[in-house]
């Protein structure tokens, strides 16, 4: 099966170019395999999935696997109230 390559031309600003080529330089990427990695990731991700993908939530998992690898974890609660009471302890 042959992979058929579609061509289009993107003009963009000389500072995102820039930050782009920087980005390609430290992923070991040409800047072409870089924008062809970003578009898909945007293009696959489903809408209600975005928000799992927002730099915000990135660094907010990063920081609970961090905390397990810790210990930094709590029992299981046996009911809401008792999950509610350590919640405001």
């Amino acid at each position: 099966m042959s992979k058929h390559i579609e061509s289009i031309n993107i003009t963009i600003s000389p500072q995102i170019k820039e930050k782009l080529e920087s980005i390609a330089c430290k992923k070991n990427l040409d800047l072409q395999n870089l924008i062809n990695d970003v578009l898909t990731e945007v293009v696959l991700v489903d809408d209600e999935d975005a928000w799992f993908y927002s730099d915000y939530w990135r660094d907010r998992l990063k920081k609970v696997d961090e905390d397990i690898s810790k210990g930094k974890v709590t029992d299981e609660f046996v009911d809401m109230d008792e999950a509610i009471k350590w919640l405001k302890s």
